[in-house]
């Protein structure tokens, strides 16, 4: 007996052990796939007693079946009446179940049931089922019937076959619990939800058919595909007016299909979205059209769905938040009180002040948003709030009110010092407008050595936009230079117009070392003793003749009285004459012979047979000294030597060699007579004195006729004589090499110092025969004396203007040639000639390096973005590598663009388009930044499919995956601007140029239609951040417009666009519409980012090979742009539109633009 009842015992574990075994194998094998997501938010963490607490719990199927019989069970709160809006039970593949829930405060409520969507029944059954099995087998165990055994094996049997089907009606998962902390009046609160779910049993079909719904559209056949493959994407349907969207899962078309990654597990069916772009209306008012709030699930009777205190649209753009949703990423923080930028404002708060939410700087004053409102009580939108030209961050920082306008401000610069200068400042008075531009650097040309004379220190270049009132300017020196009794610091300037270095009155601070002066114009000013400088001015110097290069008139007029046989025994002054005459130049020049000894006598009229002066020399012969007319009367040659060259009516400048061993014995005339006729008749008398003369009569006529006297000791020393004097009259008249300069001037230069009459002497150190050798001695295209001019000063002395130095191309080294535009070797001009080459023209080193970029990519440089092409390598098409659901969202803005340029003819286009243009930009945003999480996807899978194929491509794919691993999360935002600007291009009609680098507008396109009005950029701003400046001719009627900085999804771009005012009616206003021009010229555009007064990064260049009428270009890889940071580069070629081009250089412009007058070319840099 004991044995039978151990035995029952023991059956009655093993049954008991069995039906608990087998229950929850059950369970366990429908809860196996372990894919499914939850998330738990809340709309904020911290709540008061009286406020209503929002919770959302989200439910992902990732896993591979369908989901069903789910519950869902909020737990309540004390003292909150509790309400769920969803009780779906099922949910499919990839998709997302969503619970609103609502804890409204009630002080009533005590405790309230639990809110459980689930079924009950089910667990209520299985519980009856598994007591009468035990109950009955229970009882057969104890019956003493033998064949209790056997029945209660078949009963535990059909007990156990209904297990399964009860698992049919019941969560087939454990209890899952997802809890959050919040807190109410600083107290802990725990939300916890409850779930469980069913994973469906199906079976897989053979084949699957799929039907598209057009939903007024066009038809579409269905598709029947074996089950685990692919739809193929058909045709776009077509509706007329409206644009087609995509196929969609669900007729309320809210949830994207996927041809390129979805295989349908199901017959179904998927519905077209359409937007209609012929209807404009909008409801509510909020700037989205009707049409568009049905694709968002807005409400189009609502300016705010969610009611954050954001209204729908600003939610949109810029901000890129679901405007459905109050907490759109779910971190506790309503989208009203988030900080998008940073700044220290909420974006409600920025939506009120009108504020760019994205940037941090709305007004690029240098004072972020935050600073403004809350710390100084400036406006955020104004950069300057006070309207006196300073910024606010400028007063902030020189220590002025930003709330009261000042008329000028007295701003000061500095620089360190060099050599003998210990330091330069200038305090200028300037207008508010000015302030940022005033500098001081060292010159960095080659005009100052340091062996000049009177050196101290380099030179410094002062600068500020437009003219100034007045400046004192401070060079610091090293004291110890005033041990030297003969050291006089003095300032003084480079005189653009004359090259020349002009006195400054200074005033000079002995005790501290410190030279002050005044001035009310801003140059280059260098530091110099005055003492040292003055001793390369020279007297000696001829004045320049009035003519150039003009010929030369002589009168030999020679003494042959007796005493030139021994003072002159082999007749060397006659040779020295003939080599003279051989250097004349025949048929331009003219000689003439007289001589003297008494009396006069005219061997040879004034001639330009130049043969017919040598043979006479040949025949000359002295006087025996013993006839009644010997003697010596030089002053009655010289009359006739007048009387012949006042004969001259050749225009040649007229000259008179005179030569003598000995006193006048015989006067015919005064010598003052003589000297006062020669000056009447522009005659210069050079006079030779051989042996015991008169010197005093001879250094007289020729200092007073502008000539030179010389003196010979003996008949030798006339070679050397004859030498300079061919040199002060036959070079100064001949310009061997063409250049502009007589050859005399050339000579003295190349034999003179660095610095003569105060001009620099660039021939100083090179020999006179290598510049002769070459009229453009440097190869600029200029000669040399379109370089360098000789004058005479206002003080009468001899100066030399310095143009441009003619041994360098370019003479400021700001990277623009003195002679032309620069080029590369096929011709294509990159950068213009220099308007002013002793003055540095633009930023600093802004023309040299953009000059290098070009250069340095080659022999094919002007091809679209050459130069920078290789940082990126191979890129890829702009949507060949986009993930699949993207390509509907890039045909849709293709559409929408097309229907634009359909559109562009109508009368009222721009009316008509704004509207759709403002909401493209909030959809191309919303598919970028909202749709992939709705989908399902984040921006990290987005990542994953971007990536992987764009650095596979480039890279492979082990360095595809390594990107992937360590660098997800900058992967991600570059995924983001990638598509967005391929989404923008797409709209925009814009084109990658050659390499891929960079989008560009085409000629045909819409925005054509729409001219540009100031109020555009208003509608924008907001998501934007850029700069926008215009250049107006003279006659209102053109401005040259230019733009830089963050396009949003287009990210760093720059613009530039002529555009002619709309005369008619309708656009007088005080924002007139401005039409584009209805003609294409050559258009040429480069962008680099800028600081330190160095080129950091060439962002584009846009070169393209067809004419323009708006250059553009944007690169997407540049986020973050900031526009003070930027360079723009541009080139217009007008000479087939020169009355245009006239028109454009009446513009009121700082240095902006450069003008070339022989190509008709309009040169920017901003």
């Amino acid at each position: 007996m004991r044995k039978t009842k151990m035995k029952k015992r023991k059956l009655f574990g093993l049954v008991l052990f069995l039906m608990l075994l087998f229950s929850s194998l059950t369970v366990f094998a429908a809860d196996g796939s372990g894919k499914i997501q939850t998330e738990l938010i809340t709309d904020k963490e911290d709540y008061s007693k009286t406020e209503t607490i929002q919770a959302t719990f989200k439910l992902k199927n990732q896993s591979e079946s369908d989901l069903e019989d789910i519950g869902i069970e909020f737990t309540d709160i004390d003292g909150y009446k509790l309400s769920v809006n969803k009780t779906d039970t099922s949910l499919d593949v990839s998709r997302i179940l969503t619970y609103e829930a609502k804890y409204t405060p009630n002080a009533l409520l005590s405790k309230t049931n639990n809110t459980n969507t689930g079924d009950t029944k089910a667990i209520f059954l299985y519980m009856v089922l598994f007591v009468v099995a035990a109950g009955v087998i229970i009882k057969i165990v104890y019956s003493k019937k033998k064949t209790g055994i056997i029945s209660s094996f078949l009963i535990f049997c059909l007990i156990l076959s209904c297990i399964p089907c009860a698992g049919l009606t019941v969560n087939a998962s454990d209890e899952h619990v997802v809890k959050k902390i919040i807190k109410i009046n600083s107290q802990e609160k725990e939300i916890e939800v409850k779930y469980k779910y069913r994973v469906k049993n199906t079976v897989n079909p053979e084949n699957v058919t799929v039907r598209f719904e057009s939903n007024g559209g066009s038809s579409v056949e269905p598709q029947t595909i074996k089950y685990g493959e692919l739809l193929t994407e058909p045709d776009k349907p077509t509706r007329e007016g409206y644009t087609f969207v995509g196929w969609y899962l669900d007729e309320q078309c809210k949830y994207v299909y996927n041809f390129q990654d979805y295989a349908p597990q199901q017959d179904g069916t998927l519905y077209a979205k359409w937007i209609n772009l012929n209807d404009d209306t909008d409801t509510d008012g909020d700037g989205i059209l009707d049409s568009f709030e049905e694709f968002y699930g807005t409400d189009p009777n609502k300016t705010d769905t969610d009611e954050d205190g954001l209204p729908d649209a600003y939610e949109l753009e810029p901000l890129g938040l679901d405007p459905t949703k109050p907490d759109t990423d779910g971190n506790g923080i309503k989208d009203g009180d988030g900080d998008a930028d940073g700044d220290g404002l909420t974006n409600l708060e920025e939506y009120q002040l009108g504020t760019k939410p994205g940037y941090v700087d709305s007004d690029g004053d240098g004072l972020s948003d935050y600073e403004e409102v809350k710390q100084h009580h400036t406006d955020p939108l104004n950069s300057d709030t006070d309207g006196d030209g300073a910024s606010d961050g400028t007063e902030i920082e020189i220590g002025t009110d930003p709330l009261n306008a000042n008329e000028s401000f007295d701003v000061s610069a500095s620089a360190k010092g060099n050599d003998g200068i210990t330091g330069v400042s200038v305090m200028a008075n300037l207008s508010g407008d000015q302030i940022g531009s005033l500098t001081v650097e060292q010159n960095e040309s080659d005009l100052f050595p340091t062996d000049m004379p009177g050196y101290i220190g380099q030179a410094y270049d002062f600068t500020v936009d437009d003219e100034i009132n007045s400046a004192t300017l401070k060079f610091s020196f090293d004291k110890s230079l005033l041990n030297d009794p003969d050291f006089k610091p003095v300032i003084y300037y480079m005189n653009a117009e004359t090259g020349q270095l002009e006195e400054l009155e200074t005033t000079v601070d002995m005790e501290n070392g410190v030279a002050t002066a005044v001035t009310s114009h801003f140059s280059t000013y260098v530091l110099l003793n005055k003492t040292a400088f003055l001793t390369v001015w020279r007297d000696d110097i001829r004045k320049p003749s009035d003519e150039a290069n003009v010929g030369l008139s002589v009168a030999f007029v020679l003494d042959r009285s007796a005493s030139m046989t021994d003072n002159d025994p082999k007749g060397l002054r006659l040779t020295l004459s003939k080599q003279f005459v051989d250097k004349m130049t025949a048929g331009r020049d003219a000689g003439s012979l007289v001589s003297f000894i008494a009396k006069d006598e005219l061997i040879t009229p004034l001639t330009d047979d130049l043969n017919q002066i040598k043979e006479s020399l040949d025949e000359f012969k002295n006087d025996d000294g013993w006839g009644a007319d010997s003697g010596t009367n030089g002053a009655a040659g010289i009359h006739t030597g007048l009387q012949q060259l006042e004969s001259d009516t050749s225009g040649n400048n007229r000259v008179i060699l005179f030569m003598t061993d000995g006193d006048d014995n015989r006067v015919s005339y005064s010598y003052d007579d003589l000297i006062a006729e020669a000056n009447e008749n522009h005659v210069t008398i050079y006079t030779i004195g051989l042996g015991n003369v008169n010197s005093s009569i001879l250094e007289k006529v020729a200092k007073e006729t502008g000539g030179k006297y010389y003196y010979a000791e003996a008949a030798e020393d006339l070679d050397t004589i004859f030498k300079d004097a061919e040199n002060e009259t036959i070079d100064f008249t001949l310009d061997g090499n063409n250049d502009g300069i007589s050859n005399y001037y050339t000579k003295l230069l190349c034999e003179s110092g660095k610095y003569i009459n105060g001009t620099r002497n660039p021939f100083s150190g090179i020999s006179y025969e290598d510049v002769q050798a070459n009229g453009d001695y440097d190869g600029d295209g200029l000669l040399n004396g379109e370089e360098y001019q000789v004058v005479v000063g206002g003080n009468q002395q001899v100066q030399f203007v310095l143009k441009s130095d003619p041994t360098k191309q370019d003479t400021d080294n700001d990277g623009l040639l003195d002679g032309g535009p620069q080029r590369l070797s096929d011709g294509t001009e990159i950068a213009p000639k220099d308007p002013e080459p002793l003055k540095y023209t633009g930023k600093k080193n802004v023309w040299k390096q953009h000059v290098n970029t070009q250069q340095n990519a080659g022999e094919s440089a002007t091809d679209d973005n050459k130069p920078i092409a290789k940082e990126y390598g191979q890129m890829l098409s702009l949507r060949g590598n986009l993930p699949g659901r993207f390509n509907q969202f890039y045909d849709f803005v293709e559409v929408i663009a097309a229907t634009l340029n359909d559109l562009s003819n109508e009368m009222n286009f721009k009316e008509k388009a704004l509207p759709i243009v403002k909401n493209v930009v909030m959809f191309i945003k919303y598919c970028t930044t909202i749709l992939p999480l709705d989908v399902g996807n984040n921006m990290d899978n987005i990542a994953t499919d971007v990536v992987k194929d764009l650095a596979g491509t480039i890279l492979g794919d082990r360095w595809a995956d390594f990107l992937l691993k360590d660098f997800k999360v900058s992967i991600a935002k570059d995924t983001v601007a990638y598509v967005q600007a391929i989404l923008g291009g797409a709209f925009l009609n814009f084109i990658p140029d050659d390499y891929n680098v960079a989008l560009h507008s085409q000629p045909e396109t819409w925005q054509r239609a729409f001219g540009y009005n100031e109020l555009y950029d208003l509608v924008f701003e907001v998501g934007s951040n850029m700069k926008c400046k215009y250049f107006e001719t003279k006659n209102t009627q053109y401005r040259l417009w230019l733009w830089k900085g963050d396009y949003w999804n287009l990210r760093s771009g720059a613009e530039v666009g002529i555009y002619v005012k709309d005369n008619t009616s309708s656009s007088q206003s005080d924002t007139p519409i401005y039409d584009c021009i209805d003609y294409e010229v050559p258009m040429y555009v480069s962008l680099y980012n800028y600081s330190s007064n160095r080129i950091s990064e060439n962002i584009f260049n846009w070169n393209p090979s067809i004419s323009q009428w708006w250059g553009t270009g944007f690169n997407w890889r540049y986020q973050d742009p900031d526009y003070r940071k930027m360079i723009v580069i541009g080139k217009i070629v007008l000479d087939s539109e020169n009355n245009l081009y006239t028109l454009l250089k009446t513009c009121k412009q700082s240095g902006e633009i450069i003008y070339d007058e022989h190509n008709k070319t309009v040169w920017i840099q901003w």
